[in-house]
């Protein structure tokens, strides 16, 4: 998908934004880039999926429910959980709370606000969609973020 089509795309969800926005969406790692373009009139190519990355981004950073500054860098970290959680989910399944606490820690350094922002991520993921299972992964991580959060403080 093109820069264009995108735009089009999210303008059609009632976002105005310009094609530098997008360049900086994917420069922060927000959205996924297919094909790089370059000079010469070649043009960057994006993941069909990156218009639902830009609507979460856009989301988290704009209108997020908790009514926090979300910073870019919190959100292409929450984008990273939600990847590693995505790619995981089978193996995590099959491990009690305990386990799948220290699955994450261990590989993923989470802190509590790291926790709200990608739990944030997946209930929109899981909306766009319309697949419910990512909200019991989003209700995991709101348990996850209670533990971080308590051990951080003590």
């Amino acid at each position: 998908m093109t820069k264009i089509e995108l735009l089009s795309i999210i303008k059609d969800w009632g976002i105005d934004v310009t094609p530098r926005t997008i360049q900086n969406y994917a420069q922060a790692g927000l959205i996924t880039v297919k094909e790089k373009g370059g000079g010469a009139g070649i043009q960057t190519e994006y993941e069909d999926y990156a218009v639902i990355e830009f609507l979460i981004a856009y989301n988290l950073m704009n209108n997020n429910r908790f009514n926090m500054k979300i910073t870019p860098e919190e959100v292409a970290k929450a984008k990273e959980i939600f990847s590693y959680i995505f790619e995981h989910v089978a193996e995590l399944k099959n491990r009690n709370l305990v386990e799948k606490d220290s699955f994450l820690s261990e590989r993923l350094n989470i802190k509590p606000k790291d926790c709200l922002v990608a739990q944030e991520y997946l209930s929109l993921y899981g909306e766009f969609i319309g697949d419910k299972k990512f909200s019991t992964i989003a209700k995991y991580l709101t348990q996850f973020y209670v533990k971080v959060r308590w051990e951080a403080e003590q």
